[in-house]
């Protein structure tokens, strides 16, 4: 099994929000009654192309009263060398149960037994 479809199916495992994530959502709401889509991303000011640093990361989340699910997140990385550009490296959309790899492609996000040697 390839590092993509491991990471797949981790995110899949993991597609319940924390507690912590949970309250950084219920903080960013004004609105209590808030429903919909949130997205919410997080942006480290000194990544840079050629420095590095930590990849920007979006979670969109579904809000319906009390009840909070993760959609989609979304880890970007610089692609390009003469004018780099933010592109998706690693997307888990769970609302279509699908996971895309830059180097990979999309996958679908199924959980399946490890194999282990």
């Amino acid at each position: 099994m390839n590092q993509a479809a491991n990471l797949a199916m981790f995110a899949c495992k993991r597609s319940k929000p924390s507690h912590q994530l949970k309250d950084l959502i219920k903080r960013s709401i004004h609105d209590v009654n808030y429903r919909g889509r949130l997205t919410i991303r997080f942006k480290d000011t000194s990544y840079h192309p050629k420095d590095g640093g930590f990849h920007p990361v979006s979670i969109t989340i579904d809000i319906k009263d009390s009840h909070i699910a993760i959609r989609e997140i979304t880890d970007r990385v610089y692609v390009g060398d003469e004018t780099p550009e933010l592109v998706p490296d690693l997307t888990f959309d769970f609302a279509n149960n699908i996971a895309f790899a830059r180097f990979s492609g999309w996958l679908g996000m199924h959980l399946s037994p490890i194999m282990q040697n």
